[in-house]
């Protein structure tokens, strides 16, 4: 594919909105929570929450909107929660620091355990067991029974003495069962615990099995979970005025009144783990046809007599495009977004005709593809819009930059906007 000028100016846009969505996401994110102070009282306000790819040791916490800003770490509080999303409990505990890496079980030996004061992740619970998750090199899971001591579930990589093959050593299945003894463990639950992994993913879906009770952040993080895509199908309208910028008198005079017209489009948005799960990937494929209608009057360049000019267009487009999307809040009836997405449009021109009038003699003369349009080319757009209740969404699309023409001394002005209506699967 030749990369044409307009697609030069289109990639160049869209390095720049990339770097303006990176100073965006380096924002402060402060949502609704609480912190637990070391008397085990409750402090409401807003948590700057930054979905963690490592248990944080710290977090910034204010308790009003507009208010100071001041930060806990784990020896200032007990704990804290980002409501509907995440909740952290702080506990001493003794950290398994081996490797799991396959590379690095090979290069070193043993590393020792130690003790350390951190804020677990609440993960699940079940019957009278809780599980919660630690992040540093590697991913640690604990079991607490009630009010019990929390013990780090074992899993670990070693080398065989004599063999030399890397040993899995699963200490977590026997662990789990041993805990279970006392309110009784089924053949099947046996089964599933000697079949479960250790991920966090096996982990919620066992324990919050046990008796069927979840909290409702554990609720919402365990249908978080499931869902990595959503497919999605919409309509709506898009509104365009053409226009040109040319050095060519006919195509420079004409007007055109404002277009409305149709938009399909259907897609799917893949979400990311929880670490950045406000952050899209959309797929989407759309149909759209654009009609327009321009007249205007000038002179012909020989004898300067004055002629009527009448512009008719038609387009369809097909555009796959890849988008980005960043939803803000933690609201799962309104969630609003903003992103970026470039497409790669593919166009066709049923009607593509400048007629010229020359108002002295009458004459008719007619202009078929002129100027020359594009038949691919790339768009850069801006996107916002809200989810609702996460089955619904509207959607508002506009053309930044990108452009059908690549005619020296011709320039299109117009930039669609498209509102739509999408239901999501």
């Amino acid at each position: 594919m030749k990369i044409n000028s307009s697609m030069r100016k289109s990639l160049s846009t869209l390095f720049f909105i990339l770097f303006l969505f990176c100073n965006v996401f380096g924002q402060k994110n402060f949502l609704p929570g609480y912190v637990l102070n070391k008397d085990k009282d409750t402090i409401k306000g807003f948590v700057d929450y930054r979905n963690w790819d490592k248990n944080p040791y710290k977090i910034i916490f204010k308790e009003a909107s507009s208010g100071p800003e001041k930060s806990y770490g784990v020896n200032d509080i007990e704990g804290f929660e980002v409501y509907g999303s995440d909740i952290y409990k702080r506990a001493v505990v003794l950290l398994d620091m081996s490797a799991v890496d396959m590379d690095r079980v090979y290069q070193r030996a043993e590393i020792e355990d130690k003790t350390d004061t951190i804020f677990l992740r609440f993960l699940t619970q079940g019957r009278n067991l809780r599980v919660y998750e630690f992040v540093d090199h590697k991913y640690h899971f604990f079991m607490q029974k009630e009010d019990g001591p929390i013990e780090e579930l074992i899993y670990k990589l070693r080398i065989d003495e004599q063999s030399g093959n890397l040993r899995t050593i699963r200490g977590y299945v026997q662990q789990i069962k041993m805990a279970l003894v006392e309110t009784g463990i089924t053949s099947e639950q046996s089964r599933a615990v000697d079949r479960m992994k250790y991920n966090a993913s096996d982990f919620r879906k066992f324990f919050s099995g046990l008796d069927g009770s979840l909290s409702s952040a554990d609720t919402t993080k365990s249908k978080k979970g499931k869902k990595s895509s959503q497919f999605f199908a919409g309509a709506g309208i898009t509104q365009q005025q053409l226009g040109f910028s040319a050095e060519n008198p006919a195509l420079n005079s004409l007007k055109f009144d404002h277009s409305v017209s149709y938009i399909i489009a259907a897609g799917v948005d893949f979400f990311s783990g929880r670490n950045f799960r406000n952050l899209v990937l959309r797929g989407e494929l759309s149909l759209n046809e654009v009609q327009a209608k321009g007249s205007g009057k000038s002179k012909t360049g020989s004898t300067g007599t004055g002629q009527h000019n009448e512009y008719l267009f038609k387009q369809i487009n097909i555009t796959p495009t890849i988008s980005f999307l960043y939803k803000f809040l933690g609201n799962t009836k309104a969630r609003p977004y903003l992103g970026i997405g470039i497409g790669y449009n593919i166009s066709t021109y049923p009607k593509h005709t400048l007629t010229y009038t020359n108002e002295l003699t009458g004459s008719v003369r007619k202009d078929d593809n002129f100027p020359e349009l594009e038949k691919q080319w790339m768009g850069i757009y801006a996107r916002t819009g809200v989810i609702l209740h996460e089955k619904f969404e509207l959607g508002l699309t506009a053309q930044v930059s990108g452009s059908f023409i690549n005619y020296s001394g011709i320039g299109e002005k117009s930039r669609p906007v498209s509102l739509r209506l999408s239901y999501r699967l």
